[in-house]
């Protein structure tokens, strides 16, 4: 963390290829781990986003809830590839705000409903 960003969260993903996978371009893995991270969402019910848990022992949910959190405002990412005898990916994503125990990820609500601008139709 820092002075302006006190309560930062981070999503960490890494994979190595072998053979013939080694051709995987930087884009198909970064799509890989963001959509592993979001496919979290199928062990995270509504009452872990209406209270993140102080002792969960269940499925990975973390980088889930990370992504979806209404607390953050800033994200940046990172991605390196090196290669020895297999090709290494490794992705760093930092966020403005981290879960925080006992409180919701998000508020719960009709689309916009709290949108200060114009909705987005598209999202």
């Amino acid at each position: 963390s820092t002075v302006q960003f006190r309560w930062a969260g981070q999503n960490l993903a890494m994979k190595s290829l072998f053979g013939r996978w080694r051709s995987v371009r930087v884009n198909q893995m970064l799509q890989e781990f963001v959509r592993g991270w979001f496919a979290e969402h199928k062990d995270a019910n509504q009452a872990i986003i209406d209270r993140f848990p102080a002792k969960y022992k269940g499925p990975d949910i973390g980088h889930f809830t990370q992504l979806v959190s209404d607390r953050t405002w800033k994200v940046g990412c990172a991605m390196v590839r090196f290669s020895d005898r297999a090709i290494h990916y490794y992705l760093v994503c930092n966020y403005s705000f981290i879960n925080i125990v006992d409180q919701p990820i998000y508020v719960k609500g009709k689309p916009c409903s709290r949108c200060q601008l114009k909705c987005n139709r598209k999202y």
